[in-house]
Formats: structure tokens, sequence, C-alpha cells
């Protein structure tokens, strides 16, 4: 009886254990800071039972030291008392309870820095009183996340700038329109993120002039070619009255048979003529032909 008792309350703990083993982690993500200042990534670990579970912390897969020289580990979470570009990256937290469970918990934590001026400022001017922009991405700038770009320009003799704020930060190419011909203008661009706006780009000038669009260039039509056409270099032939352009055109083979058949019918028909000719005036039919030529004459 005793011995069941104490396997009863075996299980009890064991129950009582699995029941406390959970942790609960208050660590918001993302979780932004300024570079080169100090850091906290807030990170609160607590359990169910009341048990404060020890915590670890790992970067690129490398263990942070909780007492470090530049990290130090407190209830609140994990203090980077320099804080980097180059530690934005996600943080992973361990928390462990005295009975070996452990739970994680992984924070991005984003650089925030002010950025260097924009590069290789350039101005062309590809149309009347519009100026398109062209420059590079701040040095360096590729761990940080630029929330916009300043455009700014005024006239010559001006202390006033106007500024254009644009806000799609992948493109680097900006066009500006309204600015008054004959007038020089100078321009400058910085780029901004969550910390501020970085320094402006070196000033670059502009005159703006009136842009003509040279007209199309035209070639006059060449004229017909006038070298006569020969059968024996050119096999094409102009149609004749009748035909059609897109007629067959005739060929010399086709025409010869033509032109011997009326040559042939005409030899016939001097042939005949010339018979009838003879037969007239031969001794036995002169009387006929006499005849018929009385009988066409009327008499006196």
């Amino acid at each position: 009886m005793k011995s069941v008792w104490i396997a009863s309350l075996l299980v009890f703990v064991l129950s009582a254990e699995d029941v406390v083993a959970q942790i609960t982690f208050d660590c918001p993500s993302p979780q932004t800071g300024l570079a080169n200042n100090p850091f906290l990534i807030y990170c609160v670990v607590t359990s169910d039972g009341g048990e404060v579970p020890g915590t670890s912390w790992l970067f690129d897969s490398v263990i942070v030291p909780n007492q470090g020289d530049r990290t130090t580990s407190t209830m609140n979470g994990l203090i980077i008392q320099n804080l980097l570009l180059t530690d934005a990256g996600d943080w992973v937290c361990t928390g462990e309870l005295s009975n070996g469970f452990t739970d994680t918990v992984t924070v991005r934590v984003i650089v925030d820095d002010f950025p260097g001026p924009p590069l290789n400022l350039a101005l062309e001017s590809p149309r009347t009183s519009s100026v398109l922009v062209k420059f590079d991405r701040p040095e360096g700038s590729e761990p940080l996340v630029l929330t916009q770009w300043t455009i700014e320009y005024r006239a010559s003799g001006e202390d006033a700038w106007t500024t254009v704020i644009e806000t799609d930060t992948d493109q680097t190419e900006f066009t500006i329109a309204g600015l008054v011909l004959q007038e020089t203008y100078a321009f400058r661009v910085a780029a901004e993120t969550g910390a501020g706006k970085g320094d402006y780009s070196q000033e670059v000038s502009i005159t703006i002039t009136e842009v003509t669009t040279p007209l199309p260039v035209t070639t006059s039509a060449q004229p017909p070619s006038t070298t006569p056409a020969s059968l024996t270099n050119n096999t094409e032939t102009s149609p004749t009255i009748g035909q059609q352009s897109g007629d067959p055109q005739p060929s010399l083979n086709g025409i010869l048979p033509i032109v011997l058949g009326l040559l042939a019918a005409l030899i016939v028909f001097v042939l005949v003529g010339v018979g009838v000719y003879v037969w007239c005036n031969g001794s036995r039919r002169r009387v006929v032909c006499q005849t018929q030529n009385t009988a066409k004459t009327p008499p006196a």
C-alpha cells in the first residue's frame, strides 16, 4: 500500500513538472536600433510555474556571451553596447527551465543609420523646361532601409530651395518639370532612413535651353531607269494593251507560231489569186472570162 502511494506521488510530481514546463516570450519583432548607439533587444522570458527561465542568445549560429565586451544579458533582454550595421539580422533567444525544458524565439533586428550623400549626381535636359536628375545610391547603404529621396533645386541668385520628395527608393532617375527657359538651376539630393536625413550630394547646375526636335530626313524618289530592255538580259516585259500587269507575260515561243500561221495564210491567198488569173487568161476559158467581163460592162 505504501509503495502504491509513493508511485502515485511520483506521477503527480512528474505531471506537475509537465504543467509548469511552459515558457512564454515577450519579444516583439522586428526591432529597430540606431547604429553606433547602445541598443536593447527587448525580450522578457517567463514560465507558467513562476520559475524564471535561464536565457542564452545566438546570432549567425554563433553563441553570444551573456556578459561580453559588447553584450549583456538582463531580465529584459540583451543589451548591445555599440550597435553596428553588421548586427542587422535574426537573433535567437533560448529559454530553459531547471527540468531541462527549452523553447526558442527569433527576433529580427533592423539597424538604422544616417545615410551618406548620393553619388554621381548628373543632370540632363531631354525636353524644354524639364530636367532629368540621375544619381547613385549612397556608399555603404545596402544594409539600410531607405525611406525617401529629397531632391532640391533653386534658380541662380535665389536662397530658398524648392523640395521634391520621392518615396520610390528603388529608382534613382526622376524628371523635374516646370522650369523657366534660359534660367540656370542648382540641384542637390539627399537620402533618408528611419534615423533621419543624410548629407546632401554635391550641387550640380544646368541652364534650361530650348530643345528642338530635328525634322525627319526624307530621301527623294529615284527616277526610273531609261536603259532599253533587251531580250538577252531582261526577263521581264512590259504588259501589252489589254493585258493587266499581274497577267502572265507572253514569251517568244508563244508568239512565233502565230506569226508563222499568218505568213502561211498570206502565201496561200497570193497563190490562189495567181491561179485564178492564169485560169482566166487561158485559151479554153477566155470566152467565159470575156462573157463575165461583158456582163459586168453595159452596152454603149
